[in-house]
């Protein structure tokens, strides 16, 4: 299985700004690889420690790299929000619960 990367940030002052940049990023990345239609990045928020995560899927690999996202698990899809790419991107992936 291919490894998914997660991105934490502090509290949700920083999340527009960071989705603006990562959706940025993303378009340009998107069109160098041919716009891959399993190329997303999700985010989940964790109130009790005031954080972000988001999780850039397999095949957003490239952008994970620019932002300094480090590898990790498939996240769980409770909480799970598609914060950039198309919608379809996690029907290619098993998630837990």
């Amino acid at each position: 299985m291919e490894s998914w990367y997660a991105l934490k940030i502090d509290g949700t002052a920083t999340f527009k700004k960071m989705v603006s940049k990562i959706q940025i990023t993303y378009e340009t990345i998107s069109i160098k690889y041919g716009s891959p239609y399993d190329m997303g990045v999700y985010s989940q928020k964790d109130t009790e420690a005031n954080e972000i995560i988001f999780y850039f899927t397999p095949a957003a690999k490239p952008l994970a790299e620019k932002f300094g996202a480090v590898e990790c698990e498939a996240p769980a899809k409770d909480g799970l929000e598609l914060s950039v790419g198309p919608e379809s991107c996690l029907n290619f992936f098993p998630l837990e619960g």
